[in-house]
């Protein structure tokens, strides 16, 4: 009778403790989703506010500019922020010294590496401007944006650490809302007081700085011993560059697929027609806010019933959840189809 209940009674533990897993997956998920959806509507706001405001050519040149940005943030992360979530979710419960050391690696790393992506655009921004896009107005808002490179990539690596922590809750409040919003909050109020896209630019890396510096405090409260002088930092650099920088290829690669149609057309065509391309694209992109929303629900519990081997059960969620985001979609692309005009008119006349 012994041996009968020990199986039945170790199942059911199991069972709970996935019950628990899936609880808290489902919960990170729809966080995330909330919080993505936010941001991305924050930015679109924030991109209708410049395209009005400024000329048609205006634009295109800040959204070459902005692509230009991101690649260099890319590269100056070297792949860290997900490393030191890595590193931190392995060391967070039972080795504070190494937590405290990864945390302080990595932001020092991904800063003074930003400093020097940040400074070869800034030099190099004739040479991009001129003979790589053809367009000579690009180099002055290259090196307007060059400084954000460093604030940009660290406010990212400590956004990811966060997350080591097991919450989602930090990262999405940094990187999805505070950033956003603080920099459409700093670009109204420029605006206001008239000036150029100069101090637009600006605007958004004083935003960064300022989630940056959010995104410490937050660490402090998930991680208090990062303050304490009794907490002795080990280090693993070498471990953390090890793990960190073959990721970087494959976040490089990954924003090509989506950048390298606006990188094509800065190349080949005038900053106007980038500025046309860019403002289309946003519309669209809103569609995938579905699929996020059923990946958000449809992940960690897909998760659950491929650990039990429910195949079929499986198959039958995905064919319907599949069904579901077409239906959905369909109506919206179908308005988007045919009020073009009056959809784009939301960018401006132009």
């Amino acid at each position: 009778m012994q041996k009968s209940k020990t199986p039945s009674l170790t199942h059911q533990s199991l069972s709970e403790d996935s019950a628990k897993d899936i609880k808290k997956a489902a919960k990170g998920a729809g966080i995330s989703f909330i919080a993505s959806a936010m941001g991305r509507c924050l930015f679109f706001v924030y991109q209708v506010i410049i395209a009005r405001y400024f000329s048609i050519e205006i634009f295109g040149l800040f959204t070459l500019g902005l692509t230009i940005i991101r690649i260099a943030d890319i590269l100056a992360r070297l792949g860290i922020n997900t490393g030191a979530m890595r590193f931190v979710s392995i060391y967070q419960k039972d080795d504070p010294e190494r937590v405290k050391g990864v945390l302080i690696s990595s932001s020092i790393i991904s800063f003074i590496s930003g400093i020097v992506f940040g400074g070869l655009i800034y030099f190099y921004a004739g040479y991009i401007a001129e003979l790589v896009f053809h367009k000579p107005g690009l180099k002055d808002v290259i090196k307007t944006f060059a400084p954000c490179v460093p604030f940009m990539g660290t406010m990212l690596v400590i956004a990811f650490a966060s997350q080591g922590f097991h919450t989602t809750k930090y990262t999405a409040l940094i990187k999805d809302i505070i950033q956003p919003a603080a920099n459409i909050v700093l670009t109204i109020l420029f605006l206001y007081l008239g000036f150029g896209i100069a101090w637009i630019i600006t605007a958004f890396t004083i935003s960064y700085a300022i989630a940056l510096l959010i995104g410490f405090y937050f660490i402090t409260k998930q991680f208090p011993g990062i303050k304490k002088k009794t907490t002795k930092p080990v280090y693993e650099t070498k471990n953390l560059l090890r793990y960190s920088v073959p990721l970087l290829f494959g976040g490089f690669l990954y924003f090509l697929l989506f950048w390298t149609d606006t990188i094509m057309l800065g190349y080949m065509k005038s900053s106007a027609d980038v500025a046309i391309y860019r403002a289309a694209a946003q519309i669209p992109a809103f569609l995938t806010l579905l699929l996020m929303a059923f990946d958000s629900i449809y992940a960690p519990v897909i998760a659950e019933m491929h650990h039990l081997g429910q195949i079929e059960r499986m198959g039958h969620i995905f064919k319907t959840t599949t069904r579901w985001g077409f239906l959905l979609a369909l109506p919206v692309t179908i308005v988007i189809v045919f009020s073009s005009c009056e959809i784009m008119a939301i960018f401006g006349t132009d």
